[in-house]
């Protein structure tokens, strides 16, 4: 699997970003700005987005926060998750396309086996 070279900063900063009640704001910030991922940029990110860059800082740099990534992580690997998207539908993850089409056919047919 090849994973991003600042993914897991940017992990983190959407984990403190989390602690201030903006984990979904920070996390399409982060998604639409994929190449600025330095932590310069990360703690740009926090700022535009409002963030007591204090807490950010402090927060960013806590051992909690960073083993909560961690064990995030190795859940999605433990579960077969070898890059994003992954989704799961009833307990089982999806192979091949993830177009809006592919999703609704996974969908039905789990419903289908109930």
């Amino acid at each position: 699997m090849s994973q991003h070279p600042h993914a897991w900063r940017a992990a983190l900063a959407a984990e403190a970003a989390g602690a201030q009640d903006r984990f979904w704001a920070m996390h399409d910030h982060l998604l639409a700005r994929e190449h600025d991922l330095s932590d310069e940029d990360l703690r740009r990110h926090a700022r535009a987005l409002g963030l007591d860059l204090a807490a950010y800082d402090r927060d960013i740099r806590e051992p909690a926060l960073a083993e909560r990534v961690r064990s995030d992580a190795l859940s999605g690997l433990h579960s077969g998750v070898l890059g994003t998207p992954t989704f799961f539908v009833n307990g089982r993850r999806l192979e091949g396309g993830f177009g809006a089409d592919e999703l609704i056919t996974a969908i039905r047919a789990a419903g289908d086996r109930r």
